[in-house]
């Protein structure tokens, strides 16, 4: 897949495309700077990038009950995170569909660190289990190094992404896609 300029200058839209999610929780006064991140640096490697923020979206959705879980680390908690999680299934899996729909996608990127661990894998899940997409499923960021929790996606304890990126994005994402893309 290639960018090929038409008689305008302008760049057509042929080239692989990467879906970027961040899942609940961030403080809500300090967001996700994966999204824009990653989405640069996948940009330079002749990549097209959409990225979603659920974290932002999803707090939209909860009830009063439920909205100091952004604030206070409980999403790090595995059955309470489910539970917030399958209360919002229907509108989170038709969030998804339309986005699946309005798209395809070359590869699903989730950023996953220690308080966003356990939503991207129900997201993940959702999305595989619906059969939302075949596009593989990828998970990065510092809880998927071997020292923190990459070691159990790669033994699929609880969910088995695809691919699992350890590297430092800023660094190796680039040539990663290339390659990926090339292969």
């Amino acid at each position: 897949k290639t960018a090929c300029p038409d008689n305008r200058g302008s760049m057509l839209e042929n080239r692989p495309r990467l879906l970027l999610l961040a899942m609940p929780s961030w403080d809500l006064d300090a967001p996700n700077a994966a999204l824009p991140v990653v989405r640069a640096l996948a940009e330079t490697a002749g990549w097209s990038a959409d990225g979603f923020d659920f974290n932002l979206m999803l707090y939209k959705q909860a009830s009063e009950a439920d909205r100091p879980h952004w604030y206070n680390g409980n999403f790090c908690r595995l059955e309470q995170t489910f539970e917030i999680m399958r209360n919002r299934e229907s509108y989170l899996l038709e969030t998804l569909r339309s986005i699946f729909t309005a798209q395809a996608y070359d590869l699903v990127g989730f950023s996953v660190n220690y308080s966003t661990r356990y939503a991207a894998i129900f997201t993940a899940e959702l999305i595989r289990n619906a059969g939302l997409t075949t596009a593989p499923i990828m998970f990065g960021g510092p809880d998927c190094f071997p020292m923190e929790y990459g070691l159990k996606y790669l033994q699929g304890e609880h969910f088995h992404p695809d691919v699992i990126y350890m590297g430092e994005a800023e660094r190796d994402l680039p040539p990663f896609l290339r390659e990926y893309s090339s292969s």
